[in-house]
């Protein structure tokens, strides 16, 4: 990557980081070797310039919080703004800039390992709206074999998860309604108990996502092909999902084919 890239990349780090842009300060070969003497020219940025906007943390996580409206609305009810404002300080965020990858599916990542001190509820919804943000960006898998077609994106639930997504969209309208950020107490929200596990597939078409419940042979199969494979190596894992039952893998297989949700 050309140097000016690299050196883009570490100043948006360092605008979002308030602790890598110190430690870039004090040691610039050291937190940046790969930019070189221009380390040291982002080190003697004046803090200052990189504070100037002091809402910019809180405006870009909005925006990245749209995808993933309802796991962050009960993380933040849950944990606190500052939990969530954690993101930025994480390898997460920092690869996701490096790499030039989504930084949606990276905040996703991050409420992965830090719902595990949350409720269920927040893991349940973060499921649901990380795979219909997955399908999203999905454009398809080029190799041999057989695989799934773009856009679509199978997931495990438990139940009562999509009953949850609509109390938490019901507790942000009522947020949106009255100041609840300057009152002492916002309104509660009343989470429906979880269940046995579901399968569904979140299917884009366009812009559009679409959740639809699937039975398990297929959902067994979709999950199976995260990449191309064979189609003895599909069936096998799926079979395997299935307890042995290799013939309702082979007919969700050609159903799928059928439907075009699995292409040859």
């Amino acid at each position: 990557m050309k140097l000016h890239l690299l050196a883009q990349h570490v100043l948006v780090r360092m605008l979002h980081d308030p602790a890598y842009a110190e430690a870039l300060r004090a040691d610039p070969q050291g937190v940046a070797p790969e930019l070189g003497e221009l380390a040291h020219a982002l080190a003697r940025i004046d803090p200052r310039a990189l504070r100037r906007d002091q809402h910019r943390r809180e405006r870009v996580l909005g925006e990245l919080c749209k995808e993933l409206p309802c796991a962050t609305t009960l993380f933040v009810h849950e944990r606190g703004m500052e939990a969530l404002l954690a993101f930025y300080g994480t390898a997460h965020f920092h690869e996701a800039i490096a790499e030039r990858c989504s930084l949606v599916l990276a905040l996703g990542g991050f409420l992965q390992e830090a719902s595990t001190a949350c409720s269920p509820h927040v893991a349940a919804l973060l499921a649901v709206e990380l795979a219909s943000a997955r399908a999203r960006r999905d454009r398809g898998v080029a190799g041999h074999g057989l695989r799934r077609a773009p856009g679509v994106e199978p997931v495990e639930l438990p139940a009562g998860t999509l009953e949850a997504v609509q109390a938490i969209e019901r507790h942000r309208f009522r947020l949106a309604l009255l100041p609840w950020s300057a009152a002492r107490e916002s309104p509660p929200i009343a989470l429906p108990p979880l269940g046995a596990p579901v399968t569904l597939c979140a299917v884009c078409l366009g812009d559009e996502v679409s959740l639809v419940e699937i039975e398990r042979p297929l959902y067994a199969v979709l999950a199976s092909l995260p990449q191309p494979r064979s189609r003895d190596a599909v069936l096998a894992e799926a079979a395997l999902r299935l307890r042995g039952d290799r013939a309702r893998a082979e007919a969700a297989l050609d159903e799928l084919i059928a439907d075009e949700m699995v292409l040859p």
